[in-house]
């Protein structure tokens, strides 16, 4: 939404009394609520590899030192209510056990810990297919931005969407990868890395997070704490893991000698020229190698990888193939 029609929008909003609601998904636990409780059935796992780059506790007033409750651990697993604050415009990279992939519905649930349904620290969330390449979720504020809020203000989450921390503790905020299946810069069958960036949620234009339509992000500023920030409180994967697919996804090959000792190698009906990458990771989700599908025709070399349970994830232009094998 453009920003003349925000605005537009907001007017409306004052002459009616400030009462209405927005276009988007209402609180938790309202009619039509898109929230996703952490003990939700739906959910299959949670991110294994969290890093955080913090931002400061007040991004105009950079002497009060950086954000600082909790620790990059505090990210990863259940949701449960420890925390890692990434401050004003922190980042954190997230990676799952295995590349997550597009399935019905919504994909992921990002989850924060606000203790209540208008207290909102909010986020912006990206994917990546090879950690370095990312693409945006496209995501809306349509809270007003002619005045802060301050660092204890409320907002009314019917004016936002698809921005983590929409939601209070214990719910998550879904996101579909579906959303981006036109993106020439990610697979979404093949997702490796998320990201969230915190939204500095000022009026000010030197600092302001602004949202994929330009308008400004407003949330909680300043937050001159050492909880600064959006606080991560987990990512939850929303599909079964892909190396527990049926055998059927990939039925004409296979790779042998399994267990291995030093060389693995792919039979089966795929060409070597269909193949886009040939990748391996480990049973949390590292990337360990990635190849050129050529180069794997005479067989991939693993004498230099640990003991374990390991994925050969194989991608083509419209798929997504995944062998598990055992180095010993």
């Amino acid at each position: 939404m453009k920003a003349h029609v925000k605005l537009l929008f907001a007017s409306i909003l004052i002459s009616t009394g400030a009462l209405a609601q927005g276009p988007y998904a209402p609180a938790a636990g309202q009619p039509g609520s898109t929230a996703i409780h952490r003990d939700s059935s739906v959910v299959q796992a949670w991110a294994s590899q969290c890093t955080v780059e913090r931002g400061y506790m007040d991004i105009a007033d950079p002497g009060l030192g950086y954000a600082s409750l909790g620790t990059d651990s505090d990210g990863i697993g259940y949701a449960d209510g420890a925390v890692v604050s990434l401050g004003d415009s922190g980042i954190a990279v997230l990676q799952f056990p295995f590349p997550i992939y597009d399935g019905p519905g919504p994909d992921l649930a990002v989850f924060e810990n606000s203790f209540s349904d208008s207290f909102l620290e909010l986020a912006k969330v990206f994917v990546s297919s090879d950690g370095v390449n990312y693409v945006e979720f496209p995501c809306h504020s349509l809270i007003p931005d002619t005045a802060e809020i301050g660092g204890f203000g409320s907002s009314d989450p019917t004016y936002l969407n698809n921005l983590a921390g929409k939601y209070r503790a214990q719910y998550g905020v879904p996101f579909d990868l579906a959303e981006l299946s036109d993106s020439t810069d990610v697979n979404i069958m093949n997702i490796t890395h998320v990201m969230l960036i915190d939204a500095v949620g000022t009026i000010d234009p030197n600092y302001a997070t602004v949202d994929t339509a330009g308008n400004k992000i407003i949330d909680p500023y300043p937050t001159p704490f050492n909880s600064s920030g959006f606080d991560l409180d987990g990512i939850a994967f929303l599909h079964a893991p892909i190396t527990a697919l049926d055998e059927k996804d990939m039925p004409e090959i296979t790779v042998y000698p399994n267990p291995v000792h030093d060389h693995l190698f792919i039979s089966g009906d795929l060409k070597y020229s269909e193949m886009s990458s040939v990748k391996i990771y480990s049973s949390t989700g590292h990337l360990m190698r990635s190849l050129e599908p050529e180069s794997v025709s005479s067989g991939l070399d693993l004498s230099n990888i640990d003991s374990g349970v390991y994925s050969l994830v194989i991608e083509t232009k419209t798929d997504v193939f995944t062998r598990s094998f055992v180095k010993q």
